[in-house]
């Protein structure tokens, strides 16, 4: 049976918002690798700032999608506004602007740590099924972007610095099997920085605020 053209166009916008994540994820793992390869800081400064210019335009079209999609799912009938209405949620908690509470873990980095080994430990997160992730109070996004700048590891334009704190929301034992498995990701880091400490805890309850609106990048001349 046809769908009526109201729930046709929800799931049509539905599309369109994956659409417009999964570039934007693409143009900032790609961006990424451009700014880590970049020989000069004036040349990482370039790559950071047109990929917050273009995540920045995706973002807000991906935002706009989903509140046109809210609009148009006050129509539909009762069982299909509940699927619709559930998947909108997930989609703005994997935006980033949607507040999440919820079991997880917190994993705290205290030393050094490259910018290249943040993102893996992300990628882990992600891979193993967390919700929402947050580094240092900062909540991420799709287009967030983590690279090297004049010798800083910086996330969305914040500096890390020495102490990096993990906030990761989702079923806290598979998180915490993934990172602490044998040749996984944090035995490949304790490794490799035998200086740093790498302090896993689960926790039972964890609060992610919904992702404030990032000032535009400013680089010091």
């Amino acid at each position: 049976m046809r769908g009526s053209p109201t729930a046709q166009i929800s799931v049509a916008i539905v599309c369109l918002i994956l659409g417009a994540l999964l570039m934007l994820q693409y143009q900032a793992h790609g961006s990424i690798a451009k700014a880590q390869m970049a020989e000069s800081s004036g040349e990482q400064t370039t790559i950071i700032s047109n990929l917050y210019e273009s995540n920045l335009a995706l973002r807000k079209e991906a935002e706009t999608l989903i509140v046109q999609a809210d609009e148009a799912s006050r129509e539909l009938e009762p069982d299909s506004l509940d699927a619709l209405q559930s998947d909108l949620v997930r989609l703005r908690i994997f935006n980033g602007i949607e507040p999440v509470t919820g079991p997880g873990i917190e994993l705290v980095v205290s030393g050094d740590l490259q910018a290249e080994h943040v993102l893996d430990l992300v990628n882990e997160l992600k891979n193993a099924g967390a919700e929402a992730v947050a580094i240092n109070g900062i909540r991420l996004g799709v287009d967030s972007a983590v690279a090297t700048v004049r010798g800083a590891t910086v996330i969305d334009g914040y500096a890390l610095g020495d102490s990096i704190s993990f906030l990761a929301i989702g079923n806290s034992d598979s998180l915490d099997r993934a990172l602490e498995r044998k040749g996984g990701v944090l035995s490949y880091l304790r490794n490799s920085y035998p200086a740093t400490r790498f302090e896993l805890v689960k926790r039972s309850a964890i609060t992610l605020p919904a992702r404030a609106q990032r000032p535009p990048m400013r680089f010091a001349t």
